[in-house]
């Protein structure tokens, strides 16, 4: 008697286990049907435009090292005492010189010197 109940109350189990399966089953289906119809579309990839192109540099560039001007002579030697500007010789001032090469028509010009006071 004892056996026949432990096995009423295993198959009361299994049927039980069962329906449960099968309602979670029938919820995960509706689920799925009501998420399908509820997502909304991805709109359709639009197509990829090409890049502009890259545009040439407004400045030519740098020649190799061994091809840019090198001075003929030493710049130490460009000025002497006589090309300090005279007014500051005159009232005694003292101080750095500046001074500077331009490009006039590809050929280097001396500029204009000036003082630091």
């Amino acid at each position: 008697m004892q056996i026949e109940s432990m096995m009423d109350k295993r198959i009361r189990e299994v049927i039980l286990a069962v329906g449960a399966f099968g309602l979670l089953a029938a919820a995960v289906m509706l689920w799925q049907r009501q998420s399908a119809i509820d997502l909304p579309q991805p709109e359709p990839a639009r197509p990829l435009t090409p890049l502009p192109p890259t545009p040439q540099p407004l400045l030519p560039s740098l020649p190799p090292p061994d091809a840019r001007a090198t001075p003929a002579t030493s710049p130490g030697t460009w000025f002497s005492d006589a090309d300090y500007p005279a007014e500051a010789v005159r009232n005694g001032w003292h101080g750095a010189a500046a001074a500077g090469i331009a490009r006039t028509n590809n050929m280097p010009t001396p500029s204009r010197i000036g003082t630091a006071r």
